[in-house]
């Protein structure tokens, strides 16, 4: 049990640091960060190595979801703080999936018609 904890303890600590390492102002052809615009690269171990790490920035990053959308929701909308929290526990819980689904299927080839479980990690959430 202590070594699942200290796993995921480090998955968290990595995911919350890929973003920083993301690139600043380096932005892809789609206007993402430097780790999601690689990851429709038709280099396998680009593809893979970019993939995974995005999996890990979602996994370990999707707690900033909480924090993010209340401050959406604030700028813009009803203005409603308990409408910012639900969709920040909402984006929290997709982007943790996302994030190990990206985890998971990234050795794996790209898919043909080039659909990603995920499109962006949480450097890019601030972006938008």
């Amino acid at each position: 049990m202590n070594r699942i904890l200290i796993a995921l303890l480090a998955l968290g600590m990595v995911g919350t640091a890929v973003p920083a390492f993301a690139g600043t102002g380096e932005s892809g052809s789609s206007g993402n960060c430097g780790i999601c615009s690689k990851t429709t690269s038709d280099n396998w171990g680009t593809k893979t190595g970019s993939q995974l790490a995005r999996g890990a920035a979602n996994t370990g990053g999707c707690w900033m979801e909480m924090v993010n959308q209340p401050m959406k929701e604030m700028k813009t909308g009803t203005h409603n703080p308990v409408i910012g929290v639900a969709k920040g526990v909402g984006h929290t819980c997709l982007r943790l999936v996302k994030g190990v689904g990206e985890i998971i299927t990234s050795p794996m080839p790209k898919a043909k018609d080039g659909s990603q479980i995920a499109t962006d990690c949480p450097m890019c959430m601030w972006e938008a």
